[in-house]
């Protein structure tokens, strides 16, 4: 069972730090076309990619998508399919760190510049980025049981909250039978996409799921995406929420501890979610930095010195193009849709690869 619960540590990992970033901003934007349907549709989407990729960690001892892309597919297809899928989790990580690095910039120090804060970041992301995976799996482990209590607290907290207006958020729901849009379900699915850094971690935790996993992931991932998309609209209300440029943030700052030495949930949640939001950054680019080192034979220290970084002199660029919070967005959102086909495609290659892999053994 000890593997199994480092499956759960990467997938719940993934679906906690997109409560407050990209994916409710979409569904905010989709409230009254189809956000809630396109919540549903991604659980069933979302369930079955997790289930048939799981199903093939099962047939291969040591699996990774390396191992699998070496002896299945020709060198013309896995070296740019490496490096492709190399890049998304590249942007995964950077994204996350960009959207981070502004909220605390404006929220916890305003004096200090973003490129000051988004190097620090990027720094400690290498550091540890370059450690082997076992002992970063161990790390993730720590940081998980210190501050997802926390989190689930604080989540469970405003629920109960007398600011939550539940009439505003039933008027969100009485628009669940518009049909779901492809932004919509191309922002929650990736909710349920933590799966995929099994490509390389399986290797160290191979990880044997039965029915009742995936009964749990999936009722988890549909509770996450409930919370991150209609707590907001409970607090700021249905129509007046889309004039906040980070509404997890205003919808923190509305709650207070009345029973508690700190009066303001503001400051404890965006410390809580940038540590979380850090170690899923240092997850998703150990993996990126993992592909790319199956592709070059020189030294290992001195590949992931190499790969690590391009990483990181390509964030602090994509921190300079994305100039504001409306361009992060706007990029994101389609950066979204387009993973949603490549983790279909990507799916779709390692069934096929371990169907032929097995065969010719």
């Amino acid at each position: 069972m000890r593997e199994n619960r480092y499956f759960f540590y990467l997938v719940s990992l993934n679906m906690l730090t997109n409560v407050t970033m990209f994916v409710p901003h979409v569904l905010i934007e989709e409230r009254f076309r189809g956000g809630m349907s396109s919540a549903v549709a991604s659980v069933l989407i979302g369930m079955t990619l997790l289930i048939l990729f799981t199903m093939q960690l099962k047939k291969i001892d040591h699996f990774t998508l390396p191992k699998v892309l070496q002896n299945a597919y020709p060198t013309w297809f896995r070296v740019p399919y490496t490096v492709l899928l190399g890049l998304f989790w590249m942007t995964a990580g950077a994204t996350s760190l960009i959207s981070y690095t502004e909220m605390t910039r404006r929220f916890l120090s305003p004096e200090t510049s973003s490129m000051l804060i988004l190097g620090i970041l990027l720094l400690l992301v290498v550091g540890v980025s370059y450690m082997e995976s076992d002992l970063l799996m161990y790390g993730v482990e720590v940081v998980f049981i210190v501050v997802v209590p926390l989190v689930v607290f604080l989540l469970g907290k405003s629920l109960f909250s007398k600011t939550m207006n539940w009439i505003e958020v039933t008027d969100v729901i009485t628009h669940t039978w518009n049909a779901p849009s492809l932004k919509g379900i191309g922002a929650t699915t990736y909710v349920f996409s933590g799966y995929t850094n099994m490509l390389i971690f399986s290797r160290s935790f191979p990880a044997r799921l039965r029915k009742i996993h995936y009964l749990i992931m999936g009722l988890l991932g549909f509770s996450i995406i409930m919370t991150s998309f209609l707590i907001p609209i409970g607090f700021l209300g249905s129509y007046s929420v889309e004039h906040y440029s980070f509404p997890w943030v205003a919808t923190a700052d509305a709650m207070r501890m009345e029973f508690f030495f700190i009066e303001r949930v503001l400051g404890p949640f965006l410390i809580l979610y940038l540590a979380l939001s850090t170690i899923s950054t240092i997850v998703h680019w150990h993996v990126g930095c993992q592909l790319f080192d199956s592709l070059f034979s020189m030294p290992k220290k001195r590949r992931r010195q190499i790969v690590l970084g391009v990483f990181f002199l390509l964030t602090l660029a994509l921190q300079k193009v994305l100039g504001n919070e409306h361009e992060m967005y706007s990029f994101a959102t389609r950066w979204l849709t387009f993973r949603l086909f490549a983790e279909i495609s990507l799916v779709a290659v390692v069934m096929y690869g371990v169907r032929r892999w097995k065969k010719s053994s």
